[in-house]
């Protein structure tokens, strides 16, 4: 039997935004008062937020009951405060996945901004734990895996790849750079939603790229 591959571009600049002087929050997915037709959950990946956060401040996130959540700095170091209030400092090339219920992000710096990704999936949430990876290793994609798959990988121009998802949804995001999806053309912050696909096959178009797959 044949399975029927089915693809559904986010692009960028249709994204929610929700912001104060403090904390900016880029929504790809409906998220909060976002609603619009076609930006509903992924499978069981309901929420991906591009966040800022002002130097010095905290903010407390509220996830529903059951969604598993995975943060992963993009520019400076990102401290958090899961529920059971362990602290933990993430550094760019960490990533983190946190503890069932409510948690707490801090920009830990004086006078610097910070950004990072905010990713929620409705899936059995784990104890919280850091995974450590090596974004100068370049052309692969590194596993973060615990339970449900994710991976993230930086490429030099015109270098290729390819994988297997474990799963029938398979949700692709550039977080730098320029990629070719499976023919389609995605350019920074753009998001893919993939069903049925039995190979996934990428070429980054600039260098330095980097792209996330994650298991939805």
């Amino acid at each position: 039997m044949t399975t029927v591959e089915e693809a559904r571009i986010f692009l960028a600049d249709r994204r929610g935004v929700s912001q104060s002087e403090a904390f900016r929050s880029y929504h790809l997915l409906a998220f909060g008062d976002y609603r619009e037709e076609g930006r509903e959950p992924f499978g069981v990946l309901q929420v991906l937020n591009d966040d800022t956060l002002a130097p010095g401040i905290s903010r407390k996130m509220e996830p529903a009951a059951g969604m598993e959540v995975l943060l992963l700095p993009v520019a400076g170091s990102l401290a958090y405060t899961d529920a059971s209030g362990r602290e933990y400092l993430l550094e760019p090339g960490d990533a983190a996945r946190v503890s069932p219920g409510s948690y707490t992000v801090r920009n830990p710096y004086d006078t610097e901004l910070i950004n990072f990704l905010q990713i929620w999936r409705s899936a059995a949430p784990p104890a919280s734990k850091t995974i450590v990876f090596d974004l100068s290793k370049k052309n692969t994609l590194h596993d973060l895996s615990i339970g449900r798959f994710w991976g993230i990988g930086q490429y030099e121009g015109r270098q290729e790849g390819t994988c297997r998802p474990g799963s029938s949804r398979v949700f692709v995001y550039v977080l730098e750079g320029a990629f070719e999806v499976q023919n389609r053309l995605l350019h920074p912050r753009d998001g893919l939603a993939l069903t049925g696909a039995e190979t996934i096959g990428w070429e980054a178009l600039s260098d330095n790229a980097i792209l996330l797959l994650i298991e939805a």
